[in-house]
């Protein structure tokens, strides 16, 4: 159950956005999960361009997640196959997909309507 007020997730977002872009994460996409879902806030989907890069960023956004933060993950997995890793903050689903792999599960087209004013591009 996520703990945090609307700013502290607004800034815990940012920082995820910031950890995929430095990763080199591509096509990121965050969608706002208001009135969607009472699971988290904020879905963001990412994608590598191997399976190492989607385990590296994984790996590194987790390692920032408890260093920086002080917000260690509610949960961790996929992490060490590199085709799907979920990194669950019960606030944020960040999922980091290999590009196949996110093109069979097509989680945006399940979550995100463009032009709606729940969603949010990075």
């Amino acid at each position: 159950m996520n703990t945090l007020n609307k700013q502290e997730i607004n800034d815990l977002k940012t920082k995820i956005l910031e950890n995929l872009d430095e990763s080199k994460a591509k096509d990121v996409l965050a969608i706002d999960l208001d009135g969607k879902s009472d699971l988290c806030s904020y879905m963001i989907i990412a994608s590598g361009t191997s399976d190492r890069h989607v385990m590296s960023i994984a790996e590194k956004l987790i390692l920032e997640l408890k260093q920086k933060n002080n917000e260690v993950p509610y949960s961790a997995e996929g992490v060490t196959e590199g085709k799907w890793a979920l990194i669950d903050t019960s606030a944020i689903a960040v999922h980091v997909f290999h590009p196949e792999v996110r093109e069979y599960y097509d989680l945006e087209s399940l979550w995100y309507k463009p032009n709606s004013r729940n969603n949010l591009d990075n």
